[in-house]
């Protein structure tokens, strides 16, 4: 399910914590006890954007955030987490963000 807004633009040289929130998405009670990140380019040209995702994710009760580090000028990404909670239940947030030349103000 899309998380409803798109992350905002990066000029990403170095690592970015990003995170999705399943607060309104798990039963009252219920955890993330796994998650699974992937991204994808879906405009511009980045021949491996998984190698993006900096080692694990992080869970905390209803929020999983991850480290994404050096997405490339110009590149929309497609970024998806998937989670596993306590009582079982599989969700998938996606969101997208687009990676931008510094602004030299």
């Amino acid at each position: 399910m899309y998380a409803g807004r798109d992350f905002d633009y990066t000029t990403q040289r170095s690592g970015e914590q990003y995170s999705f929130s399943f607060e309104n998405d798990l039963d009252e009670g219920d955890n993330i006890v796994s998650a699974t990140w992937a991204i994808e380019n879906v405009q511009g040209q980045d021949p491996d954007p998984m190698s993006h995702l900096t080692g694990s994710p992080y869970n905390l009760l209803r929020r999983s955030s991850h480290t994404i580090t050096g997405l490339l000028t110009g590149v929309r990404y497609l970024i998806r987490c998937e989670i596993v909670s306590e009582s079982a239940q599989t969700k998938e947030l996606w969101s997208y963000v687009t990676s931008t030349e510094p602004n030299p103000g």
